[in-house]
């Protein structure tokens, strides 16, 4: 069984958009094997996760600039879980809202391995992304 529950708040206003959006889930289950070890272990916990996102249009239907902070605790009882990302960005508005190309970095630390994940624990990813949207 899962459950969550979420929280967010967007505030805009004068180019400035913020939204922040908080989390907690919680998986209730029957113990299962982890595949590195074959030892049995109840994956039953409870996670909470936030992020900050804030835009800001210095040019109104020509350029976007973006930051956000997410943060993330996968199990709210093991210690040294907790993972974080630091991403920044800009939006090239081309056909206003119509056609945009986003070039954005994104930073993630991850404290712990998260279950069912191919990520190693204390990995740091660096992402450079270029992205092209056009809508009809």
């Amino acid at each position: 069984d899962v459950w969550q529950t979420t929280f967010q708040v967007h505030l805009r206003g004068w180019g400035l958009s913020l939204v922040y959006l908080g989390h907690v889930q919680g998986l209730i289950t029957d113990d299962i094997e982890d595949p590195d070890t074959g030892e049995m272990f109840d994956p039953s916990r409870t996670s909470f996760g936030n992020f900050v996102h804030v835009g800001y249009v210095p040019w109104e239907n020509r350029l976007e600039l973006l930051a956000r902070f997410t943060w993330m605790d996968p199990d709210l009882s093991a210690e040294d879980d907790e993972g974080f990302e630091i991403l920044g960005g800009l939006t090239f508005l081309i056909l206003g809202q119509n056609a945009r190309v986003t070039l954005q970095y994104q930073y993630w630390h991850h404290m712990a391995r998260i279950f069912d994940s191919s990520i190693p624990t204390g990995t740091d990813s660096h992402i450079v992304s270029l992205e092209a949207r056009g809508w009809f």
